[in-house]
């Protein structure tokens, strides 16, 4: 916490200086390497005279605009804006400092390239990776891959209004730990099998799914539906 309240310092001493309230990037990304750092007293020392350097830049540059309509009392916004709305490339974080976007906004939304992120809630530990692709007013739309608490990926393809819609491409791994694939149509998050979809393990196709038939295929009986 001891850091985060350095974040808040930097922020409203920024604001009373020059009358921004938005830090550039690379000190986001300080801060957000050094959160979860255990030597916290050097660490807090070393991100302090980071963030007044970077007020003092600040107070010298115009690079950074004035966000306040992106900014409550539970989430931060660093970044671009226009009109008083995040707009452009921007970072958004939660009250204790964890990362919750970093990527494209307009009017104040999630939409262009982005990435989405979560933690550990549990044990309140490490951010990680959750979805990096296309957003349109907010929520995730257009190509795009998901991933698992141990980054690993689970999916990419199409989403609308942040489901799995459209063509795409889900990944597991068995009991053995062999990789499965499984590419078809998506409709509403889930695999729609009266559609045409095929599941791979460890490369090698073993289902092919046709209109409403399932059918465990090998060698020639293979070869001859796939012609």
């Amino acid at each position: 916490m001891s850091f985060f309240l350095g974040f808040k310092i930097s922020y409203i001493l920024s604001k009373i200086l020059t009358g921004y309230v938005t830090l550039f990037s690379c000190l986001a990304d300080l801060l957000v390497a050094i959160i979860s750092a255990r030597k916290r007293k050097v660490m807090f020392c070393i991100v302090m005279s980071a963030l007044l350097i970077g007020t003092f830049i600040l107070y010298n540059s115009n690079l950074y605009n004035r966000v306040d309509s992106a900014c409550n009392s539970d989430k931060y916004y660093f970044g671009e804006e226009k009109k008083g709305e995040a707009n452009g490339d921007g970072r958004l974080f939660d009250n204790d400092g964890n990362l919750l976007y970093k990527g494209e906004f307009r009017q104040g939304k999630y939409s262009g390239e982005g990435k989405e992120y979560s933690y550990y809630v549990e044990k309140n530990e490490k951010t990680y990776l959750v979805y990096e692709g296309a957003f349109y007013d907010g929520n995730r739309n257009g190509l795009g891959k998901l991933y698992n608490e141990s980054e690993d990926l689970i999916y990419e393809g199409c989403f609308v209004d942040g489901e799995k819609e459209g063509f795409g491409t889900e990944y597991s791994y068995d009991d053995s730990g062999k990789l499965v694939k499984i590419v078809g149509v998506f409709l509403n998050g889930q695999l729609d099998k009266e559609r045409n979809y095929e599941i791979y393990v460890d490369g090698e196709l073993t289902y092919l799914g046709v209109s409403d038939e399932i059918s465990n295929l090998k060698g020639d009986l293979r070869e001859d539906i796939m012609k």
